[in-house]
């Protein structure tokens, strides 16, 4: 059993869940004064506070939280799928997110399901096709800089090869094998001469 600091969501794959038991696991937890483990935030609530992980007490309490009503209705639960995952499941191309990234990972996503949703796209697995992805791409491309559109679209690639973690996978790689960083206009590292 794999628990951050704080938190006592368990690594394990959700889909074995029901919805009553997965909306009931322990996303953070204040240790009380006897030892005991006092929830702060469940997996079902429609904020996740973060707050117990977060060393810094100055920090705003903006950042210390994900809130999920500021995603599409109908994405919520393929949100908090993809965040848990990123969070607590492992994967040989990329380390677990910590609470700073998982935040910012929140924020990109939102901003790729708004755009789904604004589509009309209801699905990871079968509507979020290459096509869309990468109208997605050109879209951000107008408007941002290389790198932080590399960031979203690294984000939704990220999404492609955590699909066995999730109950509604992307089945198509989002620009045909190539990387989210390629795929923004940034240009290859060169090599160490």
């Amino acid at each position: 059993m794999n628990t951050h600091e704080g938190s006592l969501s368990v690594a394990y794959p959700l889909q074995d869940l029901d919805e009553a038991k997965k909306d009931q696991l322990v996303i953070s937890y204040y240790p009380g004064p006897d030892g005991e483990r006092i929830p702060v935030s469940l997996y079902g609530d429609t904020v996740w506070d973060l707050s117990p992980l977060i060393a810094h007490a100055n920090v705003n309490r903006r950042r210390k939280v994900i809130d999920w009503q500021a995603f599409p209705e109908r994405w919520r639960t393929t949100a908090k799928a993809v965040i848990h995952a990123f969070w607590l499941q492992s994967h040989d191309r990329y380390r677990r997110l910590d609470v700073a990234g998982l935040r910012t990972a929140a924020a990109l996503l939102r901003c790729f399901m708004r755009w789904l949703d604004a589509k009309g796209i209801r699905y990871l697995s079968d509507e979020a096709t290459p096509r869309y992805c990468s109208e997605y791409a050109e879209s951000l491309k107008s408007k941002n800089d290389p790198r932080s559109v590399a960031n979203a679209l690294s984000m939704i690639e990220r999404i492609y090869h955590y699909g066995k973690h999730l109950t509604c996978p992307m089945t198509s790689h989002p620009w045909h094998g190539r990387s989210g960083y390629l795929t923004a206009g940034c240009k290859p590292e060169s090599s160490a001469r």
